[in-house]
């Protein structure tokens, strides 16, 4: 049982790591990027990775005092809370502005970062040698599709926004 709970602090750790790391990259590409819309998703991913980051080590210190998983993790960050940032930042933007190069190399390393964090997480949840384990990183393993989906969208956005006006209102010719 000890080798088990090794492993488990390990990988515990290395998800700290890995989160830790995500949250300065997000600081960082918030502080440099000269488009708002871009400025307010990389801040609003920055907060999340805060939230995983205090779920970690709740979950560290439960292991560490009771020697077990806490039972129930259905949501470790706020999905919800990042939409309606990508949404509130859409009420504001001009349909016609697009990002420079530098913002759109900085959203997509930030996908590669989600992409690389949803693999991890769902390696580590295969690695799990019980089930509340398994479902703690299954949740960060979505929580990491989510935002690689949200930072897409925004790539897609900041791309070409009359494109994505159109698709997301689905305007288009009806034969009418």
């Amino acid at each position: 049982m000890e080798k088990t709970m090794e492993k488990t602090i390990s990988a515990l750790n290395f998800a700290l790591k890995f989160e830790k790391e995500g949250k300065e990259y997000f600081q960082k590409a918030a502080a440099i990027t000269n488009n708002t819309f871009g400025k307010k998703v990389f801040q609003a991913l920055a907060r999340e990775e805060d939230l995983h980051m205090k779920k970690i080590q709740e979950m560290y210190k439960k292991l560490e005092k009771e020697g077990k998983w806490k039972e129930r993790v259905t949501v470790v960050g706020n999905p919800d809370r990042v939409q309606t940032v990508f949404n509130e930042a859409m009420e504001t933007i001009d349909k016609d502005i697009k990002a420079n190069t530098d913002d759109l190399a900085a959203l997509k390393k930030a996908m590669e970062l989600e992409g690389r964090g949803e693999k991890l997480y769902k390696d580590l949840s295969e690695k799990a040698v019980n089930s509340f384990e398994k479902r703690f990183f299954l949740t960060l393993a979505t929580e990491e599709r989510g935002h690689f989906l949200l930072i897409l969208d925004s790539f897609d956005y900041l791309s070409d926004p009359a494109a994505w006006f159109d698709q997301k209102e689905r305007s288009g010719l009806d034969g009418g």
